[in-house]
């Protein structure tokens, strides 16, 4: 299980800019809300918000490498690990 201050949480704004969402951060560190907070731009960042079932589907989905194809591999190991690790910090 996850400690309570080893919690990664985060929060979507849709509809602003990326002044607006580096003045939010801004704002939560200047108020000790938050520390060390980053804007990540759609644009460069993929950020997925994904449900227990679908991260267990995608595990199951992704275990199985060779059908993926050799090219993609390093990739595909990757975020296995990345899922698996979500999931044994939740266990």
């Amino acid at each position: 299980m996850v400690a309570a201050d080893d919690v990664y949480w985060s929060i979507d704004f849709p509809g602003i800019d990326g002044a607006r969402a580096q003045a939010i951060v801004d704002s939560a560190e200047q108020l000790g809300l938050a520390s060390g907070g980053i804007v990540a731009d759609p644009d460069d960042y993929l950020t997925l918000h994904l449900d227990r079932d679908t991260v267990e589907s995608l595990i199951v989905a992704l275990a199985d490498v060779e059908a993926i194809g050799r090219s993609a591999e390093s990739t595909v190991r990757g975020v296995l690990d990345i899922l698996n690790e979500w999931r044994s910090e939740r266990n």
